[in-house]
């Protein structure tokens, strides 16, 4: 049965899935960051269309340490997020609401929501939730190509992503088709040991018009920890106003 830092694993996702998306390769290497950018966000759907998207619901599976899991997430503006792993009938959940993060675990005796801190609200919480690619320069975003390398047989360019806020990711674009093939970062544990996290995403389809991967694939430290499959997408759902907080005497 996965243990609690599978679930906060998660959070290093929630940004990937709506990140990444077919973009033409012509000239991408003369294009720079910026160009390939620019056609990356178009390609996907445009920064317009993106940024009228203020939640996004997904369901689907998750395989951890071979076992099969229904999943759900949930991403709004503001940085909120919820996540729902269902085992059995005693789901895991863990929610920001933009200020407070928290879990339940109800399989390992945590019924009543405990508030993450520290490494564990970090990971939660550091990630965007409008492509780091719209308006990246007027959100203090940094972009910088990095070498070209070769990732599962995939000849690829890299744009290297900075913010002041911490965030520092590199981003790995398929030469051919520049189809995002794998996102990199590095993350640190409660015990402060920092690892590398490399996540990998295929099968890219469009919903209401917006590209997004429905496949992934995470490693941690060279080995598999996860895979992820997005049945379906929903733009813009109806959502309770309590829907990413605990309950009032928790926050």
């Amino acid at each position: 049965m996965p243990d609690i830092p599978f679930l906060s694993r998660f959070a290093a996702l929630l940004s990937l899935v709506v990140l990444l998306a077919y973009s033409p390769a012509a000239n991408a290497q003369e294009k720079g960051a910026e160009g390939i950018a620019a056609g990356y966000v178009d390609s996907i759907g445009g920064a317009e269309a993106w940024r009228a998207v203020r939640s996004l619901r997904m369901q689907g599976t998750t395989v951890v340490e071979g076992l099969e899991f229904p999943l759900s997430i949930t991403t709004a503006a503001g940085g909120k997020q919820r996540i729902e792993v269902g085992i059995r009938d005693s789901p895991m959940i863990q929610a920001y609401d933009g200020r407070v993060a928290w879990m339940t675990f109800p399989m390992q005796g945590i019924t009543e929501p405990r508030l993450l801190e520290g490494e564990e609200l970090a990971a939660v919480r550091d990630h965007p939730f409008l492509n780091v690619f719209i308006d990246y320069a007027r959100r203090g975003y940094r972009l910088q190509t990095v070498a070209d390398t070769v990732l599962e047989n995939v000849p690829v360019y890299g744009i290297h992503v900075t913010h002041a806020s911490g965030y520092d990711q590199t981003h790995y674009f398929g030469k051919k088709s520049l189809l995002p093939v794998c996102q990199i970062a590095k993350s640190r544990g409660a015990t402060g040991r920092t690892t590398v996290v490399e996540t990998y995403f295929d099968d890219y389809r469009r919903f209401d018009g917006l590209l997004l991967p429905t496949s992934l694939r995470q490693r941690v430290a060279g080995r598999e920890s996860m895979r992820m499959t997005i049945t379906d997408v929903e733009l813009n759902p109806a959502l309770p106003p309590d829907h990413f907080s605990p309950s009032p005497e928790h926050r």
